[in-house]
């Protein structure tokens, strides 16, 4: 029994560290557009500071700031967070 749950415990962490492998990075955008990205992340590999300069450089492409505007939960322990792309003042 020890043994099977040791082999899946090694799947599981095998599979979930994989992810950044997969994308190249520690995210990977889900959506954009003209006024808004969305990245998926793993927590344990990324900062919230980091997302933030990820999502103002997209959003400089279009002359316009990055606010954060709602953060998700997703599946395997990732989550996501959107930014607005607003208006500079």
């Amino acid at each position: 029994m020890v043994v099977i749950r040791g082999g899946l415990a090694l799947v599981l962490i095998l599979t979930l560290g994989g992810c950044a492998a997969v994308w190249g990075q520690s995210y990977k955008v889900q959506f954009q557009n003209s006024s808004q990205i969305t990245l998926l992340y793993d927590p344990a590999l990324t900062s919230p500071g980091h997302l933030q300069g990820v999502a103002q450089t997209y959003c400089d492409g279009y002359g316009k700031d990055a606010v954060m505007w709602e953060t998700q939960n997703a599946t395997f322990g990732l989550k996501s967070a959107s930014y607005l792309c607003v208006a500079r003042e």
